[in-house]
């Protein structure tokens, strides 16, 4: 993984080659969390490349510490940006799957897990079923679709959110639009919707909204 920093700390840009295989990402990641944890850029973004065997000859308590880092990257207080470059395999759909915004260049092409013995049954299962919605993951990983997508197709099934060959120009946009505040409030917010309801979600709104207004007074009585 190679990390290099944008100017104003503002931006976090790492290089991840996603064919490395399960131990050695969960190696990288864990720190690259712990680093945005500690600077707090406004963005994360991360540029991802390579397709390897997934996931490869580990156990299940090396799945587990995979899925920890995982999780541990979807709940970053920044907004992260998953970059998919040339050949793409399963790892980088679950970092893409666990990003805010998922973005791929013009070249890249998604592989599926969907092989001889079936979909990987990881927490990238979830996520997707979470992002897209049962019936599209069940089309998706059932062999009712090609394993193969290339960038168009992938945004066109919902494994992209969109297609750039401008990326320098997309990350400038997002640090002028993207919220800068209890991101991972808002995501939290946004992912649980679809599975609370309204009596239940409404406690916690309101207590987002009364951080939120506090957090607003506290800024004016700074400034002033």
């Amino acid at each position: 993984m190679t990390v290099t920093d944008v100017p104003r700390d503002e931006v976090l840009d790492a290089s991840v080659d996603t064919a490395a295989g399960l131990a050695a990402l969960t190696a990288e990641l864990q720190p690259l969390c712990r680093r945005v944890e500690e600077e707090r850029p406004a963005l994360l973004v991360l540029r991802l490349t390579g397709d390897g065997e997934w996931p490869g000859p580990v156990g299940v308590h090396d799945v587990n510490r995979w899925e920890r880092a995982v999780r541990r990257l979807e709940r970053l207080d920044v907004l992260t940006v998953a970059v998919a470059a040339g050949a793409c395999g399963p790892a980088a759909v679950e970092i893409l799957l666990a990003a805010d915004v998922r973005v791929g260049l013009t070249d890249a092409t998604l592989r599926l897990d969907t092989g001889a013995a079936g979909a990987w049954p990881g927490m990238g299962m979830y996520r997707l079923a979470q992002r897209l919605g049962s019936s599209a993951a069940r089309r998706l990983l059932l062999a009712t679709a090609p394993a193969t997508f290339t960038a168009t197709d992938a945004r066109d099934h919902g494994l992209l959110d969109e297609i750039t060959d401008g990326l320098d120009a997309r990350v400038a946009e997002l640090l002028r639009t993207g919220g800068r505040r209890d991101v991972s409030m808002r995501r939290s917010l946004l992912l649980s919707a679809g599975q609370t309801s309204y009596e239940v979600a409404i406690g916690t709104h309101l207590a987002a909204c009364d951080r939120t207004l506090r957090a607003g007074r506290a800024a004016t009585r700074d400034a002033a």
